[in-house]
């Protein structure tokens, strides 16, 4: 993995940077759709956002690996005791809405 795109804001795209750095990869910022030429994209957005489904769609269409977090729930879900939850899609595989 060379070039990671990482879309979103705050402590945990502060984070989602500190690891990537540590892996020696080059971290852009892609935006929402994804933009081609990164090897993952990372979306970090609050839980629900319609993001996620735009995200998923352009990794979908680029055959190419996407990890969600969402902040506040899960699963589009808004779930109180949970800060943060990370899931991973990676092509042929399962996807953020299906």
């Amino acid at each position: 993995m060379k070039r990671v795109g990482v879309t979103g804001d705050g402590v945990a795209e502060a984070a989602v940077r500190a690891a990537i750095a540590d892996a020696e990869a080059t971290v852009t910022a892609p935006g929402v759709d994804m933009s081609e030429g990164v090897d993952l994209s990372v979306l970090i957005d609050d839980v629900g956002s319609e993001t996620f489904e735009r995200a998923a769609e352009s990794a979908r269409t680029r055959e190419s690996p996407l990890v969600c977090v969402e902040l506040g729930g899960v699963g589009g879900h808004r779930v109180d005791a949970v800060d943060a939850a990370v899931s991973g899609y990676g092509p042929g595989t399962a996807c953020y809405d299906c």
